[in-house]
């Protein structure tokens, strides 16, 4: 991929909704701690929970910093959307494990009045 070239990635939000993004614009700044580049995403065509998703990436995923390899430097956003995939199966792991781990304090407690 050349720096000029448009680049796709997939941002995850804390829901698990995979986002795939288009680059609009970048933009490249020079100081005294060397060049940095900062793009602009928009949201690539229908996605599921639409409104959720518009939210995150105004929020979170509309300005992105460039990482030395060319890419986006921020956890939740992955360049393959199998990347992205896997990223929010395990989020919804953790949170499965949360949530019965939470069940199973309930039915100790409930046990406890038995």
């Amino acid at each position: 991929m050349t720096t000029d070239e448009a680049i796709t990635c997939f941002a995850v939000t804390d829901q698990s909704a995979i986002i795939p993004l288009r680059e609009i614009e970048r933009v490249t700044h020079t100081d005294e701690d060397g060049d940095y580049t900062i793009i602009t995403t928009e949201i690539c065509g229908e996605v599921e929970r639409q409104h959720h998703c518009e939210v995150h990436h105004g929020a979170h995923f509309n300005t992105l910093w460039l990482g030395d390899d060319g890419k986006p430097d921020k956890g939740s956003v992955f360049m393959t959307f199998d990347e992205a995939k896997t990223d929010a199966i395990k989020m919804l792991e953790r949170k499965i494990h949360h949530t019965e781990a939470d069940l199973q304090l309930l039915k100790n407690r409930l046990a406890t009045f038995n």
